[in-house]
């Protein structure tokens, strides 16, 4: 429904780029694009907080560690790895998970995976357990829920080695990406994660369904059986 949505005349008028997220308030102010709608949900919250100090209202939404204030390096990090992820990681994942081509499955599999490298060699730098060190910060909030849409549709091996589905013929190799299968694994102990990203699996694997279906379609030429 979503990605139907977005070919509409009503969102593109919201978002003229036709994609989600788009975020509105109530002066009708609007707001596109992952990453900028993410900073504008933190300091939308930030400022709640230093209105509810000012006046002795006690609030427990506490935003500022996504983004820590007076950390300049920090801050340039987080703002780093979002940016690795937006113009090297997400659109060789999309490219590969997408891919309807045999013929060049192999080639967007090894782009894919070079771009990831340097998002392992980011956690094992420092230290982890997140993505720019021992905070959950705005870099996980950015990354976690598109590797996890990623990582839902890839296949898993049984102990033969068969596939046990058929979505997607792939697995994150984790000899080669150990520090990012730990670091995946760590947020999804996370009460936010299990509470918000989690409760939507089934919604996202019909998303990658029909999304599949589409670039099938438009490979092809017809529809799939």
């Amino acid at each position: 429904f979503i990605f139907i949505l977005c070919f509409t005349h009503r969102f593109q008028n919201i978002n003229p780029r036709g994609k989600v997220p788009a975020l509105g308030d109530e002066n009708d102010f609007v707001v596109y694009e992952s990453g900028i709608c993410n900073e504008y949900l933190i300091d939308r919250a930030t400022n709640a907080i230093t209105t509810a100090t000012t006046t002795t209202t006690t609030t427990t939404l506490n935003p500022q560690h996504l983004l820590p204030i007076g950390q300049p390096n920090l801050r340039a990090k987080i703002r780093l790895a979002c940016d690795h992820w937006d113009t090297r990681v997400k659109p060789s994942l999309f490219q590969f998970q997408y891919n309807v081509d045999d013929t060049v499955q192999e080639q967007k599999r090894a782009a894919m995976e070079q771009a990831l490298e340097t998002l392992e060699e980011m956690i094992r730098n420092d230290a982890g357990p997140y993505l720019c060190g021992d905070q959950f910060t705005l870099a996980d909030c950015h990354v976690l829920p598109f590797l996890h849409r990623f990582l839902l549709v890839t296949t898993k091996k049984d102990d033969n080695g068969a596939h046990q589905n058929t979505l997607l013929q792939y697995e994150l190799p984790r000899d080669k990406f150990p520090k990012i299968w730990a670091w995946y694994e760590t947020c999804r102990e996370r009460d936010s994660v299990v509470k918000s990203l989690l409760s939507l699996d089934e919604e996202l694997l019909d998303h990658f369904r029909f999304r599949l279906e589409q670039e099938k379609t438009r490979f092809f030429g017809t529809k799939s059986d």
